[in-house]
């Protein structure tokens, strides 16, 4: 599998988001603590599987969202040389 695009609203600590990640080789997330480094990958695991930590998970609905904000994550990847998209809400 091979990640395409990553992008989406009120997830965790970020209002909005839209990363390219579309390239051969690898790709390096760096950042202050509490940059949100952590929070990428978990929009990847929540779009692909779901909320699996269970209860006492971290929300996934960004502190500070205003009253009945949408929180959504599309993912964009290749697999076997088809191209999928999977969007969460």
């Amino acid at each position: 599998m091979r990640l395409g695009r990553l992008r989406g609203e009120n997830f965790r600590s970020f209002e909005s988001f839209d990363l390219d990640l579309n390239t051969r080789g690898l790709i390096a997330v760096v950042g202050e603590n509490c940059a949100g480094k952590s929070t990428i990958f978990g929009a990847v695991e929540w779009t692909l599987y779901g909320n699996l930590r269970g209860r006492g998970a971290a929300p996934v609905l960004r502190d500070g969202a205003p009253s009945g904000a949408r929180c959504w994550v599309e993912l964009e990847f290749e697999s076997a040389g088809r191209v999928y998209t999977v969007c969460r809400d």
